[in-house]
């Protein structure tokens, strides 16, 4: 005998993520920003301007970086909800080397770092770099840029290389819950202060033997800084 019946509906998002060079954002991305004013995906040196982050206007410093587009497929696509985005950042390495490769100074160089509680990770991004509503089309959207800003580019003598690599795990949060799997994700990026009209500014740099510099992908990198 049945006495009485319950519809369920089962909420899971799927994700992924694009950084081709150059490419744009996806047509449907509702982001409330853009990350440091970029347009396209990919390694990009964006210039400093206005832009509204984190609830105000503010004057960015320029910077340079790996610019990712991670992705929600909302299961089922109809659904209408806000589901967010975090990240935990568990691996992270940044160090400054002269030219002929010797360390100057190292930042940052932390190994398995503690997971946030939920619903919030230990390094998420501020939300208007997300796109929260399914609709139309069952995504939700983070925009992320891995990278360096410039605003001390003159301390370093030219020539100088910095190296960053981080390995970040992201995952969608609704109702205070996770609703996804952990995607492994990571960046890394390789820059050297180089001379400009006199004027110090830093560029993209891939190091001998380290085809890998200046790249972001799925899956955690294990390779060496």
């Amino acid at each position: 005998l049945t006495f009485a019946s319950t519809n369920y509906t089962v909420l899971w998002v799927d994700i992924s993520m694009r950084c081709g060079q150059d490419e744009p954002f996806s047509a449907d991305n509702g982001r409330a920003a853009f990350p440091l004013n970029s347009t396209y995906l990919g390694k990009q040196i964006i210039p400093p301007q206005n832009v509204f982050f984190n609830g105000t206007n503010a004057l960015t410093t320029s910077g340079i970086g790996n610019v990712v587009e991670l992705i929600g497929t909302v299961y089922p696509a109809n659904i209408n909800c806000e589901i967010a985005f975090s990240r935990d950042s568990i691996d992270e390495y940044v160090a400054a080397f002269s030219p002929s490769g010797l360390l100057i100074q190292t930042y940052s160089s932390i190994q398995g770092n503690a997971r946030g509680l939920e619903p919030c990770g230990n390094d998420p991004t501020y939300g208007e770099f997300q796109d929260r509503d399914p609709q139309p089309y069952g995504r939700v959207f983070d925009i992320d840029t891995p990278g360096f800003p410039l605003g001390n580019a003159g301390m370093y003598p030219f020539g100088t290389f910095i190296v960053e690599r981080f390995n970040f795990l992201q995952y969608a949060i609704f109702s205070g819950k996770r609703c996804s799997n952990d995607f492994a994700w990571h960046s890394k990026t390789t820059i050297r202060r180089e001379e400009d009209s006199g004027n110090p500014c830093f560029n993209f740099f891939t190091r001998p033997s380290f085809p890998d510099d200046n790249f972001c992908g799925p899956e955690h990198s294990t390779t060496s800084p």
